[in-house]
């Protein structure tokens, strides 16, 4: 939202404790570590982070020579994480200034088809200065696995080096230029003093790649260096010497620096210039040569909804801009059914294997408008043929249309826009036949006993199509509530555990059979030893072959379903002692 609050329900796998949060954004952290406390979890990226210097805004300490492949000098002490204690006050890295270098040097692509200009002979990669001037240097973000040493180097500008034995004053500046919770503990927007320098210098600038040791604090001053004057670096091809880029921010008054920690002659190079980035602050900045120094890019988005098409699923639909994929883009979840419910059945859970993936496509400010679901009918071990459905918590007036559904049958009745009619939540029906999703080859089963002809899965999409933009709690989360529809007799409906019925269930079937549920207290769709008639796994499950009971093959099942969902909450992974893979169906 405005205030920069990402807030989001998952449907989650119990047993894991904590989730890894990836912006893919250049100036906040590559990844986070985020705990799940009771159901809960939270993180924030950047903000405004104060320090001030025990050493005084402008004074620099004494420096320190370290000796190694080549002498170093430092500027201070730093603590175990590499961060400096000679920072200044730090600086605010705005929003604006963070989308025009993501426009810029845009992570994951290469600056050599992004920016080329960047990269051409003549684009000025030191920092030129005609007039004596004070310089600052501000860390943003760093894009790299490495733990990269920053530094600096001067020279007159009529003495360029020829080589690394002309460079007498190599300056670290960050000993370890990356993240807090990523191998460093730098935030955006922290800031080092460098100095002030006299007229007809040039600052040049290098990283040692994997500079920081880690288990000592030190800098491994034997690795590999990158310069900012490419004639030092070691590819032999001239194209591919370039390992630093400075970009002028006229606006902001900036010099923007990004690096490549790789050697770029190599196949794992991904040539995107942000795995350090960093910008000067320079008083006065005429006193800097500018004329050859490419500017800052900007975003472009096509559409003009506020999104840059950078990070716009759909840069040329105003109305969308995100796609939020259920469990993750390219991965299924799976919903399993035994269909003779309110009585147990041989309950090997194959009577529909449904695998599915939902994607709520949202708009610039994180509405969703379109629902896209792909769902794919893996096994039928079943007699009965028996529809599927889901109700979501919209309204039914919600739903504008929807596309895709597969009803041959005269037992679902719908509405105009493709909910089912007599709802009073919006209830989707796919198909009303799993069959004709997946047509058996001959014979009664489909992918459900083992040596038979194996039948590919078929998959089915949907598009639901919503009224105006809604919020993910109005929605619902996917799955939703989904269920089977036993034998196209509508109101025998078959909810996962603990799940309600939808208006059209038949509720004089609960309580029947080996049905135990309770409508006082909404237990729904439990036997009386807390068995269920249907489950819902985040990822793609290995089911039980035809006629062999799913307490036989995953081991660890009944203790699971005994718990209410609190001991082996991982049941059905492929552990030691947890399956028995000759009551599992394989093809």
């Amino acid at each position: 939202d405005n205030n920069g609050v990402l807030a989001a329900n998952l449907n989650t796998a119990s047993y894991l404790s904590k989730l890894y949060v990836k912006p893919k954004y250049l100036g906040l952290e590559e990844k986070a570590e985020v705990p799940i406390l009771n159901g809960v979890g939270s993180y924030v990226f950047g903000g405004k982070i104060t320090k001030n210097s025990s050493k005084g805004l402008y004074t620099l300490n004494p420096k320190n020579k370290m000796d190694g492949k080549f002498s170093y000098y430092t500027m201070g002490t730093w603590n175990n994480l590499g961060v400096p204690d000679y920072l200044t006050t730090s600086d605010v890295v705005s929003d604006s200034l963070l989308a025009d270098i993501n426009a810029s040097l845009p992570e994951y692509f290469p600056l050599t088809q992004t920016h080329p200009q960047y990269l051409v002979n003549g684009a000025e990669a030191n920092t030129v200065l005609d007039d004596s001037a004070e310089v600052w240097i501000t860390f943003v973000h760093e894009g790299a696995g490495f733990r990269n040493t920053l530094g600096y180097y001067t020279y007159h500008k009529d003495s360029v080096p020829s080589s690394e034995n002309d460079l007498d004053d190599l300056t670290v500046v960050f000993p370890n230029s990356s993240f807090v919770n990523s191998n460093g503990g730098l935030h955006s927007g922290d800031k080092v003093y460098l100095g002030i320098f006299p007229p007809n210098t040039v600052i040049g600038y290098f990283l040692i790649a994997q500079g920081f040791n880690s288990s000592n604090a030190t800098i491994n001053t034997n690795k590999i260096i990158y310069y900012s004057n490419s004639d030092l670096n070691p590819e032999s091809n001239a194209s591919e010497k370039k390992h630093m880029v400075m970009l002028n921010d006229p606006a902001r008054e900036l010099l923007i620096l990004g690096f490549e920690d790789l050697d770029r002659s190599k196949s794992n190079c991904d040539n995107d210039f942000n795995d350090a980035v960093f910008y000067l602050t320079i008083t006065p900045l005429t006193s800097v040569q500018i004329i050859n120094v490419p500017e800052i890019d900007t975003p472009v988005d096509t559409d003009n909804d506020g999104v840059s098409d950078k990070f716009d699923d759909y840069p040329n639909d105003p109305d969308k801009a995100i796609n939020n994929y259920y469990p993750a883009e390219g991965l299924y979840g799976t919903l399993i059914f035994e269909d003779l419910w309110p009585n147990r059945g041989d309950y090997d859970f194959n009577d529909l294997v449904l695998d599915y993936n939902f994607n709520q496509i949202a708009n610039a400010v994180n509405k969703i408008v379109e629902i896209e679901a792909s769902l794919v009918v893996r096994a039928i071990g079943a007699g009965y043929h028996n529809g599927f459905g889901f109700q979501m918590d919209l309204f039914p007036s919600d739903v504008s249309s929807i596309a895709g559904q597969d009803l041959r049958y005269n037992y679902i009745t719908l509405s105009s826009n493709g909910t089912e009619a007599g709802q009073s939540k919006a209830t989707i029906i796919p198909f009303d036949n799993a069959f004709n999703i997946l047509p058996s080859p001959g014979g009664t089963f489909i992918n459900t006993i083992v040596g038979q002809t194996y039948t590919p899965p078929d998959t089915q999409n949907l598009v639901i199509t919503l009224t105006s933009p809604k919020s993910g709690a109005e929605v619902g989360y996917p799955p939703y509530n989904p269920f089977l529809i036993a034998n196209k007799i509508r109101g025998k409906e078959i909810h996962l555990p603990g799940y309600t019925p939808t208006a059209l269930a038949d509720t004089s079937l609960f309580g029947t059979g080996d049905d135990n549920t309770n409508l006082t207290i909404a237990n729904y769709y439990k036997s009386n030893n807390n068995l269920p008639w249907a489950l819902d796994l985040p990822s793609s499950f290995v089911y039980p072959k035809e006629k062999s009971s799913i307490i036989l093959g995953h081991l660890k099942f009944v203790s699971w379903a005994q718990s209410n969902g609190y001991s082996f909450q991982d049941w059905y992974q492929d552990l030691p002692g947890y399956r028995d893979n000759t009551k599992l169906y394989s093809h």
